[in-house]
């Protein structure tokens, strides 16, 4: 924020334009966390089941009635959380991205100044090792037979299967 209001020393904009400016970054940035935040959320709704074991986790750490907030230290104790935390993040966001210097992808050279809209498909269709994710291991209760088949094709080389 510094640097843009210096930049403008010129008055080539005007205070409000500078105020606009201001509160969409400070909307930008509260928005990525908001937004993973909900899609956190909405997780939650649909797997109930991990929110009740991270809840008794959690339970068993900063004891029943959350007398304390859970902290760095504790993360060893807390698998799942750390696990919610991290998928929470790996959920990236379908926004737009301008390159700052040329960069190559793939044998394709893409120019400085090139608008990138990073594919959330893309990212969940193919394999780990193709798509370069970081990786993080879980364990993974099937709830049918369906699901069973489901997360041995795709997250086999990532979760482990609770039997």
């Amino acid at each position: 924020m510094t640097e843009f209001l210096h930049d403008n020393r010129d008055d080539k904009l005007t205070t409000e334009d500078c105020y606009f400016m201001a509160g969409t970054l400070i909307e930008v940035g509260s928005d990525t966390a908001r937004i993973t935040l909900m899609e956190v959320l909405a997780a939650a709704m649909l797997y109930p089941d991990w929110v009740e074991r991270t809840q008794e986790q959690l339970d068993s750490v900063c004891e029943s009635k959350a007398e304390r907030l859970p902290g760095f230290g504790d993360s060893t104790q807390l698998p799942l959380t750390k696990w919610i935390i991290k998928e929470g993040l790996r959920w990236k966001l379908a926004i737009t991205y301008s390159l700052i210097k040329d960069d190559m992808l793939d044998g394709y050279k893409i120019a400085e100044g090139t608008v990138v809209i990073y594919s959330p498909w893309r990212g969940t269709t193919c394999s780990l090792h193709e798509y370069g994710k970081a990786t993080f291991s879980a364990n993974i209760k099937a709830r049918s037979e369906v699901h069973r088949r489901l997360i041995e094709r795709e997250c086999a080389d990532v979760a482990e299967m609770e039997t």
